[in-house]
């Protein structure tokens, strides 16, 4: 293979680019030297760790490198520049050579030497380094990384197997499929189906302690190191017998039936053993996201009802507590599968769509009354598993490979999260690099940002005038409204099925608008405040590029519908800043004080006007109506609570959130523009992300919140910290009470008329919630991100979106400073690679244009 150089392979790929520095100085020393004897302070020992252990998984697996370590440095940190590595006049030695074995483990030793010397209490601080700030950046290697890896140091090699990871992402989809048809009322709610012992919950430990009676019992000697066996038996008697004759048993001893009777008995007694089962790797995360989807997840056991309160123990582990099971009678004689398949009428209410069980007697038994099910077997490693029928789909755990910035191929390296939601993201395993990302910081001054801003409206313009072109010339001496109708339905304005606002729609929201040759009046809610809570969506309290780009594209839209119907549109954003959840005025002054000067650089006033949507109701509502709002709204928060009355979201947040969607599914119940109300556990996880939190002295807030969010259900874990579980607590607890008066509120603005069809009768509706009746907008083309939701980013082709954060730290990308905003906010963040020296490539700088899609 040709290897290329570093600083070509820095230049393509951020998170080098934040970690490395291109050239020695002659303060860097090499691994085996460093830290320098003279110095007098080290930073914290992690952190000098943890960026050797980035830059060479990122090469090991992302570029099938191994850094000689004779040539490895480390560049000391400054008081404002973290520890770097040095990758100047660096050789490798590729991945698929026969001295790539060597060349890993050197950099290993070396790495753990150096944990050893920056250790102040021996080897076994030196091993809580090394967790801390080296095994972590090690996990879900790529296949041809993690059979390196395994040679040097097989506990590390940790991979997901990729038709593992596609088996259980085409099941979330499916069960995302499926939710979007219950909605529509065309199905019911989906269900994925688990089985328990060693399925969801892995009885290693009672598998071991039976092992161990057995060779007490029966002088087996190698049953008394259960470790040490390639392969433990399951409690299944076929399965046992195969595992005899594979490891000899049945040669060696007279009586195995006997001491299966004893296994058996060891493994299900007593009874409080079964607390000791560990949750399978990946199934708290592959709960959530089934859950996220609009999905159930369900338990079928052939466990009897007696256990049933040391099996939920040990699925409290995983977060998920008060599991909906069923279970075997206690006087159970007839075999599992059929129990399995009779338990299925307790799940009427659900349409199962997969099964997860490690017996293929039970999927076949199951296939049978679930036709349309998918059945997966679940074989754990370890386990004597019993074969599955050919062509079974397996897996060996729960876990899917997480987008991150240390799992994307190299193609990837420079992409965006593409996520609408922070609940999509694997918080637990993205990177904090904040320190790095930080000390690669680009700044514009006040011309240099105009400059920017001047290019945006030209490049925005230009593209109004060849839409409008383009559609003149596609439909010719088509009716007003037909072109209108063409314009507003293209890629780059459209969000959601065009058939949401036909044409027929629009004839009748635009034909005596059209008639008459006045500019269409349009309108939408949006730009309440940045929502900057808890550092994971945002970086700072008031709008950045994302916002003025938001307001570029209404003056795209405008300029395109006025090249097709010269009188053109005029624009009306309610701003709501105040309306679901009051918010400190300074903060409210501070986003809208500097929208009003990004409306004024785009020269909004031709075309746009940010209104206060309470300032409106007023109006045209009259003073009275709104005076006894807050009233009203009490009441209803009253009429809620107690409708919910007995609920805790702490006792347990999943059955307590069905509990509550149930109780408030009234059908009667409609938004002020006719739509249903959302579903309580939905708006209860849309607005979780949106709490503050209570940081412990000396933790950072995104630091934090990443840790409150990674598992946010999860308050039973016994190894969970008590002050991260009293603020988990606590957040679940105000994001009920959140959820309660939001829905309050939209209940009150359905009495008081105060959707946009009351306060401005006659127009054409713009919604980032795409529905029937309203014509669905996107403000950034294909950024699941609204701009106050999120941060401003520009991509590796110059174009402008908003992405979380969290997700931007993670992927190395890097902050951007503008004099119009301050140093204190990122004016928008680019790829690390597309900074050096403080200063902004000219490709970003002078290209930047609005996302397409």
């Amino acid at each position: 293979m040709t290897i290329q150089s570093p600083s070509e392979i820095i230049g393509r790929d951020p998170l080098l680019r934040i970690h490395c520095s291109f050239s020695e100085t002659p303060a860097s020393r090499t691994v085996t030297e460093f830290p320098d004897p003279s110095a007098t302070t080290v930073t914290r020992a992690e952190d000098v760790i943890a960026p050797l252990a980035i830059v060479t998984r990122i090469l090991v697996d992302r570029h099938g490198l191994v850094p000689a370590v004779d040539r490895l440095r480390i560049q000391p940190p400054a008081p404002d520049t973290p520890t770097r590595v040095v990758l100047a006049d660096i050789e490798f030695v590729p991945v698929s050579d026969s001295r790539a074995a060597k060349a890993l483990g050197e950099v290993f030793a070396a790495i753990g030497g150096l944990a050893r010397r920056l250790s102040k209490g021996g080897e076994a601080e030196a091993g809580t380094i090394m967790d801390g700030g080296f095994r972590p950046h090690w996990r879900f290697l790529g296949p041809d990384a993690a059979a390196l890896v395994a040679t040097v140091d097989p506990g590390l090699a940790h991979t997901v197997d990729q038709r593992q990871h596609s088996i259980l992402t085409t099941v979330i989809a499916e069960v995302a499929e499926h939710t979007r048809r219950w909605r529509r009322g065309a199905a019911n709610r989906p269900a994925v189906m688990l089985d328990v012992d060693l399925c969801a919950l892995d009885p290693r430990r009672r598998s071991h302690i039976a092992l161990r009676a057995v060779a007490e019992r029966f002088d087996i000697a190698e049953f008394a190191d259960p470790e040490a066996l390639g392969r433990l038996p399951t409690y299944h008697r076929p399965a046992w017998r195969r595992w005899c004759e594979a490891t000899g048993l049945l040669d060696r001893h007279p009586d195995p039936d006997g001491v299966f009777t004893l296994f058996w008995d060891e493994f299900f007694n007593p009874w409080e053993r079964m607390e000791l089962d560990e949750p399978v790797p990946g199934l708290a995360r592959f709960v959530w996201e089934v859950q996220d989807c609009g999905g159930e997840v369900v338990f079928n056991t052939g466990r009897r009802e007696r256990v049933r309160r040391h099996t939920e123990a040990a699925l409290r582990a995983a977060g998920v507590v008060s599991p909906r099971m069923v279970m075997a009678p206690d006087d159970r004689t007839r075999p599992v599968r059929e129990h399995k398949s009779e338990n299925l009428r307790a799940f009427d209410d659900v349409d199962i769509v997969a099964v997860f069980d490690d017996l293929p007697g039970n999927r076949r038994a199951l296939a049978g009354r679930l036709p349309g099910a998918t059945m997966v077997d679940v074989a754990l490693p370890g386990y004597a598993n019993e074969p599955g029928d050919p062509g079974t789909l397996t897996v060996h755990s729960f876990e899917t490979v997480p987008r991150t910035g240390l799992t994307l191929p190299a193609s990837q390296a420079l992409s965006l999260s593409d996520t609408r939601s922070l609940a999509e993201l694997d918080l637990a395993h993205l990177g904090d690099n904040r320190a790095a990302c930080d000390a690669h910081a680009a700044h514009l001054d006040a011309a240099a940002s105009r400059d920017l801003v001047a290019r945006l409206t030209a490049h925005t313009d230009a593209t109004a005038a060849r839409i409008g072109a383009s559609t003149t010339a596609a439909l010719g001496d088509a009716d007003p409204v037909t072109l209108v109708h063409h314009v507003v339905t293209r890629e780059r304005f459209l969000k959601g099925p065009r058939g949401n606002y036909s044409l027929d729609v629009a004839r009748r929201d635009l034909g005596p608008i059209v008639a008459a040759g006045e500019p269409i009046p349009v309108v939408t809610f949006g730009f309440p405040v940045k929502l900057h809570y808890n550092s994971l969506k945002t970086s700072g309290i008031r709008p950045d590029l994302a916002e003025l780009g938001a307001l570029m594209r209404l003056r795209e839209l405008q300029g395109a519908i006025s090249a097709v119907y010269p009188p053109g549109a005029r624009v009306t954003v309610l701003t709501d800043g105040n309306h679901f959840q009051p918010r400190p005025p300074e903060r409210l002054r501070a986003y809208h004080d500097k929208l009003a000067e990004y409306h004024r650089l785009v020269g909004g006033d031709a075309y746009l006007e940010l209104a206060d949507v309470e300032e409106v109701a007023a109006r045209r509502l009259g003073t009275e109506a709104i005076a006894k709002r807050e009233a009203l709204i009490d009441d209803n928060i009253a009429a809620i609570d107690a409708l919910l009355s007995g609920l805790d979201v702490r006792l347990g947040p999943v059955p307590m959130l069905a509990q509550a969607s149930r109780r408030y599914a009234d059908p009667g119940h409609r938004r002020g523009d006719g739509t249903s109300m959302p579903v309580f556990a939905d708006l209860f996880r849309s607005l979780m992300y949106v709490v503050p939190l209570s940081p412990p002295p000396g933790t950072r807030r995104a630091e934090w919140a990443r840790r409150v969010y990674a598992d946010a259900f999860n308050l039973f874990d016994p190894g969970l910290d008590a002050a991260l579980r009293a603020d988990r607590a606590e957040m679940l607890a105000e994001t009920w009470r959140r959820t309660v008066r939001y829905l309050a509120v939209l209940t009150v603005d359905s009495l008081l008329g105060y959707d946009d069809a009351s306060l401005f009768p006659g127009r054409v509706r713009l919604t980032p919630n795409p529905r029937p009746g309203a014509l669905g907008f996107t403000y950034l083309g294909g950024a699941g991100v609204l701009p106050w939701h999120g941060t401003a980013a520009v991509d590796a082709r110059a174009k402008l979106s908003s992405d979380f954060a969290v997700a931007l730290r993670d992927r190395g990308y890097v902050p951007v400073y503008s004099e119009l905003l301050d140093d204190e906010q990122p004016w928008f963040m680019v790829p690390g690679t597309f900074v050096r020296d403080g200063e902004l490539d000219a490709a970003i700088r002078d290209r930047v244009h609005l996302r397409r899609r």
